[in-house]
C-alpha cells in the first residue's frame, strides 16, 4: 500500500520548513503556480481517490519542475 494522505507532507513540513533553500507551504496559496515555476524540484505525495499522483505530477511536469515521488510500493508507468 501507499503512504496514508497527509503523512509525507506534514513531516516534510515538519522537518524542513526551515531549512535554507526549501519552500514549504501548507494549504491553499494564490501563488502556488508561481511557486512550481520558480522551483527546481515539488513533492509529489500520493492524494486520494481516483487522482493518486495525478494532478501533482501533472501541475510539476506544466510549470517545469521536477517532482519527487515519495511512497512505499507504488508503481509508476513503464517501471
Amino acid at each position: 500500500g501507499g503512504i496514508e494522505h497527509g503523512t509525507v507532507r506534514d513531516l516534510v513540513w515538519k522537518h524542513q520548513r526551515q531549512s535554507p533553500g526549501f519552500k514549504v507551504i501548507k494549504g491553499n496559496v494564490p501563488e502556488y503556480k508561481q511557486l512550481l515555476a520558480s522551483s527546481v524540484f515539488c513533492l509529489a505525495p500520493p492524494g486520494t481517490g481516483n487522482q493518486g499522483w495525478g494532478r501533482r505530477l501533472s501541475l510539476a511536469a506544466l510549470y517545469g519542475c521536477i517532482p519527487v515521488i515519495v511512497g512505499d510500493g507504488w508503481r509508476q508507468p513503464l517501471e
